[in-house]
């Protein structure tokens, strides 16, 4: 794509251009995973100030214009950060673990809470380039990656794969009740579904 694109600083000025991104970027519809990607929880205000305080979060720029984001934190803080009332976040993710899995997560690794871009910039700017990027400049401090991805989520799931996520765990949650989901849910064929932790090792 023509034009300057770059990964910068997210500072408390991206906070409402995420969350636009954020609402045009919800998927609402089960059939809408592998048609267009997309994300599956929207942050308040107060939630973004919190991620962003933390300093491993970058915004994507595109002719100096907020076009999408990778908000991340250390794992150990996901409890301060996302956690809610009687949910330990840390632990769930923790226990998720396939027996075969023969890795362990620290407190110091790097929690990627949420990656998005916007639509309209989708197959223009190459967004598994940034997402390489952002690891190599934030991850530098940390011994692994960790995220979530819904498992009907193929459009996230397989570019993670290429750049080297490995699938750590499988938590099965009820979208009704699991803090990070904001889906709607009287939308989807099953309120349960497998939410794979994913890693990569960095260093």
């Amino acid at each position: 794509m023509v034009g300057n694109k770059y990964l910068t600083k997210t500072i408390e000025k991206d906070i409402e251009q995420i969350e636009y991104i954020g609402e045009r970027n919800l998927i609402i519809n089960s059939k809408d995973w592998n048609k267009t990607g997309g994300i599956a929880t929207v942050f308040t205000p107060e939630e973004l100030k919190r991620i962003i305080s933390q300093e491993k979060s970058l915004s994507i720029k595109y002719e100096d214009q907020t076009v999408g984001y990778f908000l991340g934190c250390k794992f150990g803080e996901i409890n301060n950060i996302l956690g809610r009332e009687n949910i330990n976040l840390e632990k769930l993710i923790r226990n998720s673990k396939n027996p075969d899995t023969n890795i362990a997560i620290k407190n110091n690794d790097l929690y990627v809470i949420q990656a998005c871009l916007e639509e309209d910039f989708r197959g223009k700017i190459n967004y598994m380039e940034l997402a390489k990027n952002y690891l190599d400049l934030i991850g530098k401090y940390h011994d692994k990656a960790i995220t979530e991805i819904l498992g009907k989520n193929r459009r996230s799931m397989l570019p993670h794969k290429r750049i080297g996520f490995e699938e750590y765990g499988t938590l099965s949650t009820n979208l009704k009740t699991f803090p990070e989901i904001s889906l709607n849910t009287d939308n989807f064929d099953n309120e349960n579904l497998e939410l794979k932790v994913m890693y990569k090792l960095l260093n």
